[in-house]
């Protein structure tokens, strides 16, 4: 079971801090002239600025295709330009691979960059990503700049390495200078999971209890009131504990929490303390949550309704849903699994979206082409 929260609450942090970039295609080109331009610039510090700037605009636009073309024009003529170079190769780059090969060329010619410490940090993303714990820390230690955001990834890496202490240390540090309501609310969570992961079940309750003084929960109620139930259960206080998973049951349906609740009330028949009668959930279920949830979403199909989606996978097996869901999440793309019954086989089908248009989902579409080399179709209605 703990393994289990941690790996949940892993796909909650990383699916709204982790991201990878999402590059929207826009008809937008460089023109001819302005390139020309930018070849023929003197060697001088103004030079290199405008070229820095139309990089980064060419960048935020999300026009890669200009930006490529402006990357394999641009002759760097010092260190500046050079770094800069470097590290728009990597933003644009399709491999994770190839992206990591330009961050550490990028660290080792120019260490002491800005450039370099935007790369450590994108590297220590990377080798979260692929649950490489001890190296992203690494990677996050050599940040020397101030980046607000390391001691929020800092938090998430000490978590999963289960240095309790430390990865409640980085949380508080990251929540006593962001203004950042989200980012705080799941560092809040993680200092209550590191409480959870270290048995210190009270600890976490007061931590929950002061994110309700304090109105610090936006998104995440279901999660919070399961963490209260099974900290109570942990703590033998079942009657209330029951009370709180029939809670995310009947107000967050069709969400991991309440999946995770049901769960635990079966446990606890099975383990005969408390009674069939007390599991069972009388009150009628709502259609849907009343909350949107940032962690795995199961819905039914009656809310679905005149929306469009973006089927990348469907599966028989729900972890591995579960997981695809959640690597996609990590990636910057938000997604629901939705379970089907085809030809009397259960299904999990993982598809990316809502969206209100056909022409906004086939965008999205060729993002996930281009980023993460995913072959999918659109789906309405599923």
């Amino acid at each position: 079971m703990i393994i289990g929260l941690r790996l949940y609450l892993l796909s909650i942090l990383i699916t709204i801090m982790i991201y990878m970039p999402v590059y929207a295609f826009v008809s937008n080109s460089v023109d001819n002239n302005q390139i020309n331009e930018i070849d023929l610039m003197p060697e001088d510090n103004n030079g290199t600025d405008k070229v820095l700037k139309r990089l980064k605009n060419l960048y935020n636009k999300g026009d890669i295709l200009s930006l490529e073309d402006l990357l394999g024009k641009y002759q760097p003529h010092n260190n500046v330009g050079e770094t800069a170079k470097l590290f728009y190769q990597a933003r644009i780059a399709i491999r994770q691979e190839e992206a990591s090969d330009y961050y550490k060329t990028l660290i080792e010619k120019f260490p002491e960059t800005k450039y370099a410490q935007k790369a450590l940090y994108e590297l220590a993303k990377i080798a979260l990503l692929e649950r490489s714990y001890s190296t992203s820390r690494n990677y996050l230690k050599r940040i020397s700049s101030n980046n607000q955001d390391k001691n929020y990834l800092l938090a998430t890496v000490n978590l999963n390495m289960s240095l309790f202490p430390e990865a409640i240390h980085s949380a508080e540090k990251f929540i006593s200078e962001s203004n950042d309501e989200k980012k705080i609310e799941i560092a809040y969570l993680t200092i209550v999971e590191a409480h959870i992961l270290n048995h210190h079940y009270e600890k976490a309750m007061k931590i929950l209890t002061k994110m309700h003084a304090e109105a610090i929960i936006r998104d995440n109620g279901s999660i919070v009131t399961f963490k209260e139930g099974y900290c109570l259960e942990m703590m033998d206080q079942i009657s209330d504990a029951v009370s709180k998973y029939r809670h995310v049951i009947t107000q967050y349906p069709y969400t991991e929490s309440s999946l995770q609740a049901e769960r635990r009330l079966y446990n606890l028949t099975i383990a005969d303390k408390i009674s069939h009668a007390e599991m069972s959930i009388t009150s009628p279920l709502p259609e849907r949550a009343d909350e949107t949830q940032t962690d795995l979403s199961i819905r039914t199909t009656s809310d679905l309704t005149d929306k469009y989606f973006i089927q990348v996978n469907a599966f028989s097996n729900s972890k591995n849903a579960d997981n695809h869901s959640r690597d996609l999440k990590i990636s910057g793309f938000d997604n629901i699994i939705i379970p089907k019954i085809i030809s009397e086989q259960q299904l999990f089908i993982v598809a990316v979206g809502p969206y209100k248009s056909r022409s906004e989902a086939m965008q999205v579409q060729k993002e996930l082409k281009s980023s993460l080399n995913l072959d999918s179709f659109i789906i309405q209605n599923p």
